[in-house]
């Protein structure tokens, strides 16, 4: 950030910023690569240190993976949560879904019991 509290960069996250800023709820999802976040969702994160004060939303959180052991996720939501926990004090997690045993595409939206949990923390926004 600079004098003009906007970036210097026209990469548009700035137009991201301003979204976020008169959001209620912010989601964050990402498939989870060697047991963490993804790379753009963790360059997402780091872009938003201009904002930590001025941002008041609900979180709630998404992974995918693979593996079947949802334990494995834990690494991925704490490192979100070292974020939305330590710098997003105005901020309140809601909720978590593990999605484990995906490996293919599209796979997420048939899994009934993640669709019904999607579906339940929407209902709670």
């Amino acid at each position: 950030m600079n004098k003009i509290n906007k970036c210097i960069h026209n990469d548009g996250m700035n137009e991201l910023a301003e979204k976020l800023l008169k959001a209620d709820v912010l989601v964050f999802a990402t498939p989870v690569y060697f047991y963490s976040m993804s790379g753009q969702l963790k360059v997402f994160i780091d872009r938003l240190t201009p904002y930590y004060e001025k941002i008041s939303v609900d979180i709630y959180m998404i992974a995918s993976q693979w593996d079947s052991n949802k334990e494995i996720m834990e690494n991925t939501f704490n490192a979100i949560r070292g974020l939305t926990t330590y710098c997003f004090e105005n901020c309140k997690e809601k909720g978590i879904i593990y999605g484990a045993s995906l490996d293919k595409v599209g796979e997420a939206k048939n899994n009934k019991e993640y669709m019904s949990q999607a579906f339940e923390m929407g209902k709670n926004v």
